[in-house]
C-alpha cells in the first residue's frame, strides 16, 4: 500500500480490531448473565482490581481475574 491511506489501514488494524473482538467476545458471554445482579459486576471489578494490584499492575492479569468471575458465575448460573 502507497499513499496517503496506509497511516488509516495501520490504525484501524492495530487499534479498532483488536478492541472490537473483545467487545463481541464480552457480548456472547455476557448473554446468560442478570443486567440488574449488582453483585456479580461488583465482584468482577473488586476480583479484576486484586490481580491488578498483585501482579505488579498488570493490567492483562486484571481484566482477565475479572473475565473469568463473570465466566465462572454465567456458567455456575445457567
Amino acid at each position: 500500500m502507497s499513499g496517503g491511506l496506509w497511516p488509516y489501514v495501520a490504525l484501524i488494524a492495530a487499534g479498532f480490531l483488536p478492541s472490537e473482538v473483545w467487545r463481541w467476545f464480552a457480548i456472547v458471554l455476557a448473554r446468560g448473565l442478570d443486567e440488574r445482579s449488582e453483585i456479580v459486576r461488583f465482584a468482577a471489578v473488586a476480583v479484576g482490581f486484586a490481580a491488578f494490584l498483585a501482579l505488579r499492575r498488570s493490567v492483562l492479569a486484571g481484566v482477565l481475574a475479572g473475565e473469568a468471575v463473570l465466566v465462572g458465575v454465567s456458567l455456575v448460573w445457567r
